[in-house]
């Protein structure tokens, strides 16, 4: 008959298809060490010190939790009489147990951050840190997060967040209210007919399937949504595409004795595991299509690792007693001990370095990281360990305590109020910082700034002074909104209508193209080329007077890995080769445009400074020093792609006979750049001006729009 890999005693009644349990030895030092593993490389991820991948270090604790756990409520069931006291004494204390391990060190973290963030985070990520902390503290942070994260958890502007990093903990919250529930459910149900190990093999093994099909499907998907919803994030922050690791762990936990290894097969179990979750840590990066499939190489390979190491009783086998840690692992499982605080507070500390010291590197990072190891150490002494340690189940005083631990974050977010208020009026004497969202008018409008075409717009979108009889329409990327507010000033002074269709990252031309890291597998691309087909389409049928075509040009070219396709219909990264399929669709939407009896505007490429992004200044960092959170001047002729896609669009001009914008010297007088100047930030972020800049650049833009009124439909290039 078959047994399962429990340490527990006496074991449940028997089923000759199914089998009993039988008492296995304990598992603690190599579950330690591996979540020593674990976090290890989670932090060093976060720190970016070598580790490209290691984000699966989350997976690997979702399996140990499913093992873990699995094995505290299925030995407590299975050693109970079937009485129905027992049976929920079983469930009372496991949710005691959770509720002492996680809620206090949690809540402690929690306050903390939120009171400190508005001097210590990320200008870009302090709007963000109480709405989390409040959906953290209710173990909902993961769908806060994926209702707010715009491209997800690999986005920079979400790793301004300090508590990014509390959607695993939700994501663990939810399994502990859900799975345990269920499991313990079915298998109180299967002791009427002795049939609790095929039960809960049964659900365990659908949950399993059902889970990671899902999973898959929607990393994969292509399409914007999904039952209304985003599927990558979905697949990423969601339980219910998360679950199948967590069932994988419980899977083990209700093997048959049978199946465990023997002496040979567990080393080579244990090197092939370690071997997975190592190479996952190290070749997978954040443009690796994850979950789906690839996350099937840590999670295996930690089922690999715990199967490895779960054997027979040492009264069975002679094997040594599991509670004697091996000196070699001790270090791992030390960190294995602080696992749970580490990971708590190792990520605000990263996050609060960067806010000090903006585009400091590494360092920083890994020293900020060591550093948390202090608070982790004492909140594992402190906390962790003595409450952990309580032999009794005491449901009331739990219940106080849980209470309280929702309510002090929540309460934390008031007291953090004024202290915000100050710290950003502070700030604010020394320059202003730009906050994340900051942008122009037209940026900040929905309808305006959209993968839809404007075919598929509803009439009147983003449409500005209406009613005129002249007529423009701003086309392009989020470089293109940018000008919104110059030129939503310029056509109310000249007595047109605006209307802007730009969509996030799209080349504004007649070309196809292909992006290497887009984890959809083509979705953004594909989006872009329909934005630009519809959007052409729909000008050519109701062509307004005048077409600003502006876009990243230089990015999209010289910066970004896209790759074009040429008339072969091969897709290339030759720089030489994306400069000719550049300028030859350009020129296509051009002429199909002027063919229609719209005068075409191309506008350069604005100076960018690249190297520093404002908004990962803290409020703490602008008052200490706040030349730290600007990027230094340079010059134009420093930007040397900049000058190349400027050259391309002037041969686009000498081909089609369009007029060509430039602003540098506007933005850039004597051609040297500097971040600030008359009060304000000169860019919001790397690549895009501020809207201040956009709104200074109105007089020079009421005169060219005039000019472009003046002249024919058609005519030879002019640069202004």
């Amino acid at each position: 008959m078959a047994q399962t890999a429990l340490d527990v005693a006496p074991p449940v009644p028997t089923s000759k298809r199914w089998g009993t349990l039988a008492p296995l030895t304990g598992f603690r030092p190599d579950v330690q060490a591996l979540r020593g593993l674990a976090v290890l490389l989670v932090v060093c991820y976060h720190a970016k010190f070598v580790v490209h991948g290691g984000y699966i270090g989350v997976d690997v604790f979702f399996v140990i939790s499913g093992f873990v756990i699995g094995r505290r409520l299925l030995s407590r069931a299975s050693s109970s009489t079937g009485e129905r006291r027992e049976k929920r004494s079983a469930l009372v204390e496991f949710y005691v147990h959770r509720a002492r391990r996680i809620l206090p060190a949690l809540a402690v973290m929690l306050v903390v951050v939120v009171v400190v963030s508005p001097l210590l985070a990320p200008v870009g990520g302090v709007n963000q840190v109480s709405p989390t902390a409040l959906f953290a503290a209710l173990f909902s942070a993961n769908f806060r997060l994926y209702r707010t994260a715009a491209t997800g958890y690999f986005d920079p502007s979400a790793t301004l967040n300090p508590l990014l990093h509390t959607w695993s903990l939700s994501v663990e919250e939810q399994f502990y209210f859900v799975i345990p529930v269920l499991v313990l459910l079915v298998w109180w149900l299967g002791l009427r007919r002795s049939r609790s190990l095929a039960a809960t093999r049964v659900l365990i093994g659908a949950m399993i399937v059902v889970s990671f099909a899902l999973c898959v499907f929607l990393t994969t998907s292509t399409r914007t949504t999904v039952w209304h919803l985003a599927p990558q994030r979905f697949a990423f922050y969601s339980p219910f595409t998360r679950a199948w690791e967590f069932g994988l762990g419980l899977a083990l936990v209700v093997l048959p004795v049978r199946w465990l290894p023997g002496a040979r097969l567990r080393l080579l179990a244990l090197a092939l595991g370690l071997a997975a979750i190592l190479v996952a840590a190290f070749a997978f990066s954040d443009t690796t299509v994850f979950p789906g499939a690839w996350a099937l190489v840590p999670v295996l390979g930690t089922t690999l690792v715990i199967w490895a190491g779960t054997r027979a009783t040492a009264a069975a086998t002679g094997a040594r007693d599991p509670s004697v840690t091996p000196s070699w692992l001790r270090p791992a499982t030390w960190l294995g001990d602080v696992s749970y605080s580490w990971y708590l507070w190792h990520w605000p500390f990263i996050v609060f370095a960067v806010g000090f010291w903006p585009g400091g590197g590494t360092t920083p990072l890994v020293i900020a990281a060591i550093l948390s190891l202090v608070p982790a150490w004492a909140s594992y002494r402190a906390l962790e360990r003595p409450l952990r340690a309580t032999s009794r189940t005491r449901t009331r005083p739990t219940i106080v305590l849980a209470v309280v631990c929702i309510v002090a974050p929540i309460l934390a977010i008031g007291v953090a109020k004024p202290l915000r208020s100050w710290a950003t009026k502070e700030a604010a004497t020394h320059f202003r910082i730009v906050a994340e969202g900051e942008i122009d008018q037209a940026g900040n409008a929905p309808a305006c700034f959209s993968v839809k075409p404007l075919s598929r717009r509803p009439a009147g979108a983003c449409t500005f002074h209406t009613g005129s009889p002249r007529t423009v329409t701003l086309v392009g990327d989020s470089n293109a909104a940018m000008f919104g507010n110059a030129l939503i000033g310029a056509t109310e002074s000249n007595g047109s209508s605006l209307q802007i269709a730009a969509a996030p990252g799209c080349v504004f031309a007649d070309l196809h193209y292909q992006i290497p890291w887009d984890p959809a597998h083509g979705k953004i691309a594909n989006q872009c080329r329909t934005f630009a087909a519809g959007t052409l389409d729909a000008l050519a049928a109701d062509p307004p007077d005048v077409v600003v075509i502006a876009g990243s040009f230089d990015q999209d070219i010289y910066k970004v890995a896209l790759e074009f396709q040429g008339p072969d219909g091969e897709f290339t990264a030759d720089v030489g080769a994306k400069e000719r399929i550049f300028v030859d669709g350009l020129t296509r939407a051009v002429e199909r445009l002027q063919a229609a009896g719209s005068r075409v505007v191309l506008v350069d490429v604005v100076p960018k400074p690249y190297e520093l992004d404002p908004r990962e200044c803290s409020n703490l960092a602008v008052i200490v020093d706040t030349q730290r959170c600007l990027p230094g001047p340079f010059t134009l002729q420093s930007r040397v792609e900049m000058a190349k896609s400027n050259r391309l669009v002037s041969e686009v001009a000498e081909r089609t006979g369009a007029t060509v914008w430039n602003f540098s010297d506007e933005i850039c007088p004597d051609r040297t750049c500097v971040a600030y100047r008359n009060g304000y930030q000169v860019w919001r972020d790397p690549v895009h001006i501020s809207a201040q800049m956009s709104t200074d650049l109105e007089p020079k833009t009421i005169r060219l729009l005039q000019a472009e009124f003046d002249r024919p439909a058609t005519g030879s290039a002019t640069t202004r």
